[in-house]
């Protein structure tokens, strides 16, 4: 610096100056939109958490739904057995 003339080590400071001030601030934006990524990701965490387990829910009353539809069809096949023996009492045989 000691060949330049005042000025222009002044330009050259200003020129260094302008560019780390643009830095700092691409820096913020940068670091801002970081954040607000970081904050759309946890909410999407928690959606898919929460989804994760109404899923779980959901699958369990599926299950339980089905084991009581078979339940109840089991139920029906002995009614319909048991009125199937009680008609061949009551019906005389040719």
């Amino acid at each position: 610096m000691g060949d330049r003339p005042p000025s222009q080590d002044a330009s050259q400071f200003e020129r260094l100056e302008t560019l780390v001030r643009a830095l700092v601030e691409r820096h913020r934006a940068l670091e801002d939109e970081r954040q607000q990524l970081r904050a759309g990701l946890k909410e999407r965490e928690a959606r898919i958490k929460a989804l994760d387990a109404q899923l779980v829910d959901m699958n369990q009353t599926r299950r339980d739904a089905a084991k009581r539809i078979d339940e109840l069809i089991t139920q029906l096949d002995q009614v319909e057995a048991e009125l199937g023996r009680r008609l061949e009492r009551t019906v005389p045989r040719e």
